[in-house]
């Protein structure tokens, strides 16, 4: 019924309940005093109170705070305002922006199985981001290397010079990179930094093949871990690029650990305090660095970079030691969660885990996965959907780049950028 005024809409409301008792309906009403004019709203809206004990007999149980969702108008589901497009688990438009002032921390953990996404939605992140922050990515595999290509980066396929950067802490830590486990002691680690320090002040030509034979007074042999690197070490210093992109499998498995070390060196160096490393899955290379990747973490955090560690699970930094897993996953503000088995930590709750299960994908149309933040005020399942130029930089399917390549190379001096070829194999494609 409709009325002008209480009074009037009671009446109306009278009748109606007298014309369906005479036909056999029973009316369901809420409120307490119809006949004396009261509508019953107030006892209605303290019955969906959180936690009020009802007073209605029809209702027994209290509302927990999972029936709000159903009670609230939520128009649409938010997370930001504004920055990268996302979708949520009802395809409403959502935004991320990992670089917003409100969040002091920015490292990032992104975690799951092989082939669930993770690479995808790290590409998606970069690609949004890339044209504002400098950016070096340490790939394993060839995941982030079309985007490199798209963007115009570096990809480094050569050696590398250590003493391009002449800092002593750095320098120790790319020979004990190179050395076996147990070469040095704790204080032999110390006066090995005693004398790469006096080799920087006392000497004019320096070079890391001058260095080693320097601290070969006080290390008898240490060379003879270079000779099988010696070829990877070049006097030639890398420029620092807007883009830098490095696929360790490039590369032999004794290059790898001092590899790492140097791209780190690299993105300490890069002056725009707003810049973005991505790590992929290179962590069996740095099991006996856990302290050294620690402080290189726990700089990133305070200088407002924004370094993506990817990884299988959580697992795979246990397995290789507590340094290291404390490191990565204690400096992490973003976790982002692919699906996975059930974790055991003390950060993760059932709810988590329960949000993990209940992740979806669809094949060609979209992944998902959680994110969560460290105190706990962002907890959102995330959509990932790609148009056709993402899915062609970004999608990590085995035997699907070969034509990618091959239309690349062949039709590159037809254009003027990377980015017009790569858009034109896309519209071929896709229409």
């Amino acid at each position: 019924p409709k009325a002008n005024s209480l009074e009037l809409l009671n009446i109306l409301t009278f009748d109606l309940i007298e014309e369906l008792n005479i036909k056999g309906i029973k009316s369901f009403i809420e409120g307490h005093s119809l006949k004396e004019l009261k509508t019953g709203l107030f006892e209605i809206y303290k019955e969906i109170i959180v936690g009020v004990k009802p007073s209605f007999s029809f209702r027994s149980i209290p509302n927990k705070t999972s029936h709000l969702a159903y009670l609230l108008p939520i128009a649409k589901s938010k997370l930001m305002d504004e920055g990268l497009f996302l979708k949520d688990i009802s395809n409403n438009d959502l935004f991320f922006n990992p670089f917003s002032n409100e969040f002091k921390n920015r490292n990032m953990l992104v975690t799951g199985t092989t082939g669930s996404g993770k690479s995808v939605l790290v590409n998606k992140i970069v690609h949004g981001l890339v044209d504002k922050h400098p950016t070096v990515i340490l790939d394993k595999g060839g995941s982030f290397r079309r985007l490199c290509l798209y963007h115009g980066g570096y990809n480094l396929s050569r050696g590398i010079n250590p003493m391009q950067f002449k800092c002593p802490y750095f320098l120790r830590e790319f020979i004990l990179s190179v050395v076996d486990k147990d070469k040095f002691t704790k204080l032999e680690k110390g006066l090995l930094l005693k004398r790469i320090k006096s080799y920087l002040q006392d000497e004019i030509d320096l070079s890391h093949h001058g260095m080693i034979e320097y601290l070969e007074n006080d290390f008898d042999g240490l060379s003879l871990y270079f000779e099988d690197i010696k070829d990877f070490l070049i006097s030639d210093n890398i420029g620092i690029n807007d883009f830098l992109y490095v696929d360790i499998e490039n590369y032999p498995n004794s290059q790898i650990a001092p590899l790492i070390i140097y791209i780190l060196e690299y993105f300490k160096r890069i002056a725009d305090s707003r810049k973005i490393l991505v790590f992929d899955e290179c962590w069996k290379f740095l099991k006996n660095h856990g302290e050294y990747i620690d402080e290189c973490f726990r700089t990133f955090r305070k200088t407002g970079a924004f370094p993506i560690a990817i990884s299988q699970g959580l697992s795979d930094f246990e397995n290789l030691g507590e340094d290291l897993y404390s490191s990565i996953t204690n400096n992490s503000y973003f976790k982002i969660f692919f699906p996975q088995e059930y974790i055991e930590s003390n950060d993760i709750t059932d709810f988590d885990n329960s949000r993990i299960a209940s992740l979806q994908y669809e094949k060609g149309k979209y992944s998902e996965c959680y994110l969560k933040s460290t105190d706990n005020k962002i907890k959102k399942i995330l959509r990932i959907t790609l148009d056709p130029l993402e899915y062609e930089l970004f999608h990590t399917e085995s035997g699907q780049s070969e034509n990618f390549y091959k239309f690349y190379e062949d039709h590159r001096k037809y254009f003027s950028s990377n980015k017009e070829t790569i858009k034109s194999f896309v519209r071929l494609h896709h229409g």
